[in-house]
């Protein structure tokens, strides 16, 4: 009697290995997505972190919270927290980092070592290793636009003291990693003009001081922290991120 066969034959195993190939081409979309999808929540959850700092922050500094950041000695002369401040510098001990005196926040060497043992300033979808901050404040002044209708910086505010609701006005964006920012040029990670905008007049901004129309890490999308610190995933299009969201008072687009 002839014994049953144990063993695969060429064929059959060139079969099977033909269908595993199949079936891990048809994951890895799913899989990809899962990925950038992860990144995303992730990238949400540090914006956050950021939005309960600029609260605790608030709460410890007349409710001001941080805005546009300039390098001169317009931080050391201001009174209290209340000048041109980074980002890093003010909110890094809310966020169980060091404390960056005042006096510091002109040194980039020293923002970049209190950005680098944090995580929270980094969003983790950003493929260059090198930037420890990833993240831009809303710098507008809106008094000066809605006495002049032009643009400028403005320094620390209240958190409450601005047009519009704060689950309407954006204070944190994501970063334009692509062709404008570099790992150490601190003194311009904030945005103050529609012209540094994602989009301008509906189209897209070649150069932004916002995350470029065309950066993929997202898939199509972005995260952006509100003055009220909660969170929203917008699409990368001009009607998911009008210029309202930076200057509710500029209605010309």
């Amino acid at each position: 009697m002839k014994s049953s066969r144990s063993a695969f034959s060429l064929i059959e195993m060139l079969v099977v290995i033909s269908v595993i190939l199949v079936l891990i081409a048809m994951l890895q979309p799913a899989l990809r997505k899962a990925k950038v999808t992860a990144r995303t929540t992730e990238c949400a959850t540090r914006l956050k972190n950021i939005g309960i700092a600029s609260h605790a922050y608030a709460d410890d500094n007349n409710e001001y919270v941080v805005r546009d950041y300039w390098f001169d000695n317009n931080n050391k002369n201001s009174p209290g927290n209340y000048g041109h401040y980074s980002l890093v510098g003010r909110y890094s001990p809310y966020v169980n980092g060091p404390r960056v005196p005042t006096e510091d926040d002109d040194d980039v060497n020293v923002l970049l070592e209190a950005a680098r043992v944090n995580e929270v300033w980094r969003c983790p979808a950003e493929p260059n290793k090198d930037y420890a901050l990833t993240y831009v404040t809303n710098g507008v002044d809106f008094s000066h636009y809605a006495a002049t209708s032009g643009y400028t910086s403005g320094p620390a505010s209240k958190w409450t003291a601005h047009p519009g609701s704060p689950s309407e006005v954006a204070h944190v964006f994501e970063a334009n990693t692509i062709n404008f920012h570099t790992p150490t040029g601190l003194g311009v990670y904030d945005v103050f003009t529609a012209s540094a905008f994602t989009f301008f007049a509906g189209n897209p901004t070649n150069a932004p001081r916002l995350i470029r129309h065309d950066d993929g890490k997202h898939g199509g999308e972005t995260n952006v922290l509100f003055f009220d610190t909660h969170v929203e995933t917008r699409k990368l299009t001009p009607e998911s991120l009008p210029l309202t969201l930076m200057n509710p008072l500029d209605t010309t687009f």
